[in-house]
């Protein structure tokens, strides 16, 4: 073969990689963009979670005085019952 014709086929041979490559980096940096998105939504899910765990659990401390004192009544009511009879 002759010199020419391999240094042009190893030109060409490096400028398809070196057009991988820029492929290859752009496809990542939208990866990586993506995970930052992604990222951030998740967090923002996590805190907004974190928020309903506190509420539920105001309303679950609210329930349980409810039910004591729901509790208390009714073992009044009990005793009343008990001394009328």
């Amino acid at each position: 073969m002759n010199k020419n014709v391999i240094i042009g086929i190893l030109g060409i041979a490096c400028a398809a990689l070196v057009i991988f490559i820029f492929v290859q980096r752009a496809q990542m940096t939208d990866a990586a963009a993506n995970c930052v998105r992604e990222k951030v939504l998740l967090e923002q899910l996590a805190k907004e979670q974190e928020i309903r765990v506190t509420e539920f659990q105001v309303m679950l401390d609210e329930a349980k005085h409810e039910a004591l004192v729901q509790r208390a009544i009714a073992e009044a009511q009990i005793e009343e019952l008990k001394k009328k009879k």
